[in-house]
């Protein structure tokens, strides 16, 4: 944030209303998307990943008037963060929640499981997926094990110039470019 205002930028705190009802309703949102994988019966679904198994199987016994409750809800909340997201040019927040995870941190086994820690890894992208606002990933700085954090730029509706003149300007005095693993 220091460094957007040392490029002149205008920074201020926002804090987005509670929705309580937008996680069970993108939860269905995920289940339905996965019902159209194309995988049918016992021997295909085998081949899935837990997770992707337990999504497809939940998404296909949604029935239509729990799946509209949920459009309807995710529809309410899109209008809701675009409207509080009308006074500034852009929003940041970090990329993920939690330093890198290492391998095999996600549940292997336990579906239900492995989706709550994605969620929880990865708060800040799922609104996204749900508004259509344009967003971009900057790596800004590194852990003390060398790995690449990042940092979010969310734009308004159509705010794509202005999201990468921003992460233009925060590269740049960065000079992210010149950064590189020790191992290099």
């Amino acid at each position: 944030m220091a460094e957007l205002a040392a490029l002149g930028h205008g920074v201020e705190e926002l804090a987005l209303e509670p929705s309580p009802e937008y996680a069970p309703a993108f939860r269905v949102l995920w289940q339905a998307g996965a019902a159209g994988l194309p995988a049918e019966g016992d021997e295909q679904l085998a081949l899935l990943e837990p997770l992707t198994r337990w999504l497809v199987g939940r998404g296909r016994a949604l029935g239509a008037r729990e799946l509209a409750a949920a459009l309807t809800t995710l529809a309410a909340f899109e209008r809701s963060v675009i409207r509080q997201f009308t006074h500034v040019d852009a929003v940041i927040t970090p990329s993920l929640a939690m330093t890198p995870r290492p391998l095999g941190w996600y549940d292997p086994d336990d579906a239900e499981e492995n989706f709550a820690q994605q969620v929880r890894y990865t708060p800040f992208t799922s609104f996204l997926n749900v508004t259509g606002l344009p967003a971009i990933t900057l790596p800004v700085d590194v852990t003390d094990a060398g790995q690449p954090m990042g940092v979010q730029l969310i734009g308004r509706p159509g705010g794509e110039a202005t999201l990468l003149a921003i992460g233009a300007q925060l590269e740049r005095r960065l000079r992210w470019q010149r950064r590189h693993p020790p191992q290099w």
